[in-house]
């Protein structure tokens, strides 16, 4: 069982607090959209493996946030589209801008490089030497690759020999360049990316040009001997015929015969050896002229073919240049890696892993894009983006009052019954007689008698040092009576609270109704493969800090009559959401209070999953040191998953039912 808030969620918390970055560590993703971060949550027994590289991708990410674009409507991101070049070259064009994001963010961030060290060996034994060996990936990805490999300081042997011969051919271009910090540098990679494509091409037509004159030497060379062979045997025939001697009509026969052979000879059995050698030398320049026309030019068009030329020699420099030029970037793939940067992969890495434990183990799994949807809202006015006219503004007031005299009594006898055995427990007292301390002006008689024992000594009292979370649910279920019923034991509880001077804190939770484009997508993908998904929630969770423990409860008591329900019930989130503010606290106690009705459900969710869910989380939460309180309204489903629950069906039960767990709770405590 995974601790609610580990020591890998601790530090990235401050990584991003440094970095004045939203953080969310929920789900098995990773993700951003340049105002807040979402990373996975590191199961226990992966821990180990994965919290480093995890940092890693954390604070690259940060960085990314503070100096790179992000666009901040959708105009902006429509206009960011990929044009030929950057399709092309995107995989070396993002690895080239991780390497920018490196250099801008040692001085920010000084362990950096161990933590990118770590990240990219970790990528190495995972995938890279796999996907190299089964030669998947394009050329331009595998070349930045390789370079963000040496900028780091990291073995890169294990990259084909020609692209490490690129790699190093173009080192004064990556590892020379000055980079802008923010926004203002966010071209810099791809001009970088330029420089790096000009010195292949020049490396292209310098080799290009060196084997076209070892051609035209050997072909002359060729043509040479062809024709010094030719010459050797006309000169034999020659000799041969003067050595013949033919008499008489003999000899004229003979004559006449040869005559009219040479005759009838065509003029190209005549040169045959000549005109071949011609032919061979002229074949061999056409398809040399051919080749250095397709590659000359490295900017046209490259030819469309089926699939992605991933194919490379590895051993021949001029070959693998020629290879990552042909690259077609917008043709199928056969590798599942997308032409992007190291870091981000290996964040696709981690989420595999996790995503593969948690299927193994059967745990909750909610899906990553419907994470990154997922909403946490402070709020001050429940009505702050709506126009109240006088009537409904008078009616609200109507309602609170009448709420507050319901639930007033139940107050009183609440804060009667705690406020006396807590403050028991803040009462400091004296001990007498002593030979030091504070003088007792009611023993100085005693100096006549030569007693010395004329002081007193001051011995604190146990000090109430708690905090509270009253975490409610706002789901559909809650409609009617429930509702009411929880805003009551809430003025109850938040009353007592306040009178008591304990800090606490306020919190709701439902789903949100918002289903953006994405989602959609994603949720009619799980239609047409049930039976194949692994997620087990596909809408965002919508939570409210109605007050947080800085806040001025009187403030905020007015807002509490005025809760609506809605949407469904994620307890098992909302419960980790709300015990790792709580953990955050300093005080030595932390108590939970949890207003519900029923179990937890979700829309296209196993429901038993979710239950069992809620169940190892509310353990868990106990093992980390809080207390929780389950209060079930209207309800006795509360005793399936905690085992500290009141249930309460009436107003009047709210003080003693309410005092009873709190006071249970004080007895555990005590006990420690």
């Amino acid at each position: 069982m995974t601790k609610l808030l580990t020591s890998y969620e601790r530090l990235a918390k401050v990584y991003a607090k440094k970095a004045g970055i939203n953080l969310v560590v929920r789900g098995v993703g990773f993700c951003t959209d340049g105002k807040k971060i979402v990373i996975a949550e590191i199961p226990d027994k992966l821990n180990q493996t994965l919290k480093d590289p995890a940092l890693a991708g954390l604070v690259h990410e940060c960085n990314h946030i503070k100096h790179s674009w992000f666009p901040r409507n959708k105009k902006e991101a429509k206009e960011k589209q990929l044009d030929q070049f950057q399709k092309k070259y995107r995989g070396l064009i993002n690895n080239i801008e991780d390497i920018r994001i490196l250099h801008l963010g040692r001085d920010e961030y000084p362990g950096m490089d161990s933590l990118q060290k770590t990240g990219l060996k970790f990528i190495k034994e995972n995938m890279l030497i796999k996907e190299i060996d089964n030669k998947k990936l394009p050329m331009p990805l595998l070349l930045g690759m390789c370079i963000q490999y040496k900028e780091s300081n990291v073995d890169s042997s294990f990259f084909p020999d020609t692209v490490n011969q690129m790699a190093e051919l173009t080192r004064d271009i990556w590892h020379d360049a000055q980079w802008t910090p923010h926004e203002k540098g966010h071209n810099e990679s791809e001009i970088v990316v330029k420089r790096i494509i000009k010195r292949l091409q020049q490396q292209q037509k310098s080799i290009n040009e060196d084997k076209d004159k070892e051609t035209d030497q050997e072909q002359e060379k060729s043509q040479k001997d062809n024709k010094g062979e030719s010459n050797n045997e006309s000169k034999k025939e020659k000799g041969e015929k003067k050595e013949e001697k033919p008499n008489g009509k003999e000899k004229n026969g003979k004559e006449n015969e040869e005559k009219l052979d040479d005759e009838t000879k065509s003029p190209e059995e005549e040169g045959k050896g000549d005109i071949d050698s011609e032919e061979n030398g002229s074949v061999s320049e056409d398809k040399d002229e051919e080749f250095n026309e397709d590659n000359e030019d490295s900017n046209s068009q490259p030819p469309k073919e089926k699939g992605n030329n991933t194919d490379y020699n590895g051993k021949d420099l001029n070959e693998d240049i020629n290879n990552f030029f042909k690259e077609d970037n917008n043709a199928e793939r056969d590798s599942d890696i997308e032409p992007t940067g190291v870091m981000e992969i290996m964040t696709e890495v981690i989420e595999e892993m996790i995503k593969d434990f948690n299927k193994k183990e059967g745990k909750h799994i909610p899906h990553p894009i419907a994470v990154s949807h997922d909403e946490e809202e402070h709020i001050k006015n429940i009505y702050k983006d709506k126009e109240i006219d006088s009537y409904d503004l008078q009616r609200n007031k109507e309602r609170l009052r009448i709420t507050i005299e319901e639930i007033d009594k139940e107050t009183q006898k609440l804060k009667a019954k705690a406020l006396p055995l807590l403050m028991a427990e803040k009462r400091d007292s004296f001990i007498y007689e002593q030979k030091e301390g504070i003088i007792d002006g009611a023993q100085l008689y005693k100096l006549q008698k030569g007693n010395g024992n004329i002081y007193k000594q001051k011995v604190l009292g146990r000090k109430i040092n708690t905090a509270v979370t009253i975490l409610c649910d706002v789901s559909g279920s809650m409609t009617g009576s429930k509702i009411r019923m929880l805003k009551s034991t809430l003025l109850v509880i938040g009353d007592t609270m306040f009178a008591l001077k304990i800090p606490f804190e306020i919190l709701s939770y439902t789903t949100s109704r918002k289903r953006p484009l994405d989602l959609i997508e994603v949720v009619n993908e799980f239609h047409q493969n049930y039976n194949q998904s692994i997620y087990n929630r596909f809408e965002p969770l919508q939570l409210t800090i109605i007050k947080d423990f800085n806040e001025n409860y009187p403030s905020i008591r007015s807002l509490i009559p005025q809760m609506n329900s809605s949407n469904n019930t994620p307890t098992n989130e909302a419960l980790v959401w709300g015990c790792k503010r709580l953990m955050q606290r300093k005080e030595n106690r932390k108590i939970l209070f949890i207003l519900e009705d029923g179990n937890p459900g979700l829309e296209f969710s196993n429901n038993k999953l979710l239950e069992q869910d809620l169940k190892e989380k509310v353990n868990q939460a106990e093992k980390d040191g809080i207390e929780v309180i389950g209060i079930g309204l209207l309800s006795d489903s509360v005793s399936k998953f905690y085992s500290n629950f009141i249930v309460i069906n009436h107003v009047n039960q709210i003080s003693i039912k309410v005092y009873n767990s709190l006071l249970k709770t004080l007895k555990t405590y005590n006990r420690r």
